[in-house]
């Protein structure tokens, strides 16, 4: 996986061992696909984004 540098100092320096993770989520009947790139270490949010699912 990618590495990061940390932004911020919450967590103290480290690297980000950045991890995709993905899963379902629904609004007002509406399927979306929600993407999370998070770091393994500390689970921050490094980046999100969300994607309508069609039929």
């Amino acid at each position: 996986m990618k590495e990061a540098q940390a932004s911020n100092g919450k967590e103290g320096q480290h690297q980000h061992d950045l991890t995709t993770v993905h899963f379902l989520e629904q609004k007002d009947g509406v399927p979306y696909e929600l993407e999370q790139v998070r770091c393994a270490d500390c689970q921050e949010i490094v980046d999100e984004a969300k994607h309508r699912l069609v039929a």
